[in-house]
């Protein structure tokens, strides 16, 4: 998978916002595919993405797709709840998130965060 070992030398360097951003990331391609690849759960992104148009509100968008993604059976429970965590530690991507909630990243929560990304990974691919 493109950008697993990009995500493990940041780990690694000590990038732990870094590698955050990228499993975010690589979750949202993986649940776009994923839709491509399940007509109701494509269906219902288009439809929301219908409604939503000319909001902001991208972020609320992204964490109905998780839920989706679930609803559909692309994503067990477990995934769905932790992936809802990842999306909310990626949002320290602003500055100003994190100087309001005071919260850095280390390594532990980085980790969490890839062990949620491959466990959504075998998820979406039917391995659990």
């Amino acid at each position: 998978m493109s950008g697993w070992k990009e995500i493990q030398r940041a780990l690694a360097a000590g990038a732990h916002l870094s590698g955050v951003i990228m499993c975010g990331s690589i979750l949202d391609a993986v649940l776009l595919g994923a839709a491509q690849h399940e007509p109701r759960l494509l269906t219902l992104q288009q439809l929301v993405l219908r409604q939503e148009m000319g909001k902001s509100s991208n972020f609320r968008i992204r964490r109905w797709f998780i839920d989706a993604a679930h609803d559909v059976g692309v994503l067990e429970l477990d995934v769905k709840k932790f992936s809802h965590s990842l999306r909310d530690f990626r949002n320290y991507i602003h500055p100003y998130e994190q100087k309001v909630s005071g919260f850095t990243l280390n390594e532990h929560t980085a980790n969490v965060c890839f062990q949620v990304l491959k466990t959504a990974l075998a998820s979406v691919s039917g391995d659990r």
